[in-house]
């Protein structure tokens, strides 16, 4: 029988892609910053149809 491959080294960790996410608060990263009341907040450009009506179609 084949001798088993011996297990490969350990890459280090990379970070996450999102710093901003929740468990990093506690990291090496800024936790999230507040944005101001009367900044730029994106909204959707159609409404969603109330439910019941047309949302059988």
């Amino acid at each position: 029988m084949k001798e088993p491959k011996p297990p490969k080294p350990r890459q280090p960790a990379k970070p996450p892609r999102n710093p901003h996410a929740s468990v990093l608060g506690k990291g090496p990263y800024k936790p999230k910053v507040e944005k101001a009341r009367d900044a730029y907040a994106r909204r959707p450009k159609h409404q969603k149809p109330p439910d019941g009506e047309e949302a059988d179609g």
